[in-house]
């Protein structure tokens, strides 16, 4: 939306189940998760409302995405306090925590 209020765009029809959203460092997109249970998903969008996608396979408890500075991937934590990090490209899954 504009600074104003106007022009409000939403970005999901999924009231309760987007969660936790994330600009990207250059503020063109969006990072967010989409839970669906315990478990979910992390998704990313164009600020236009365009190029919406999951951006990884593995179903784990996502909460709160955030990007890195370089716009190439989303970290997020998950059940058990680990930490995982997602590349946007490729949507491989990296734990950075425990063992």
């Amino acid at each position: 939306m504009n600074a104003d209020g106007s022009d409000q765009l939403g970005l999901s029809n999924h009231l309760f189940d987007d969660v936790w959203p994330s600009w990207g460092p250059e503020g063109e997109r969006i990072a967010w998760a989409r839970r669906s249970g315990l478990d979910g998903h992390v998704y990313v969008i164009n600020v236009d409302g365009t190029g919406e996608r999951r951006i990884n396979d593995v179903r784990l408890p996502v909460m709160t995405p955030s990007w890195s500075p370089d716009g190439r991937r989303v970290v997020f934590a998950s059940s058990g306090l680990q930490i995982y990090a997602v590349e946007i490209d490729t949507g491989e899954v990296v734990r950075l925590t425990g063992e």
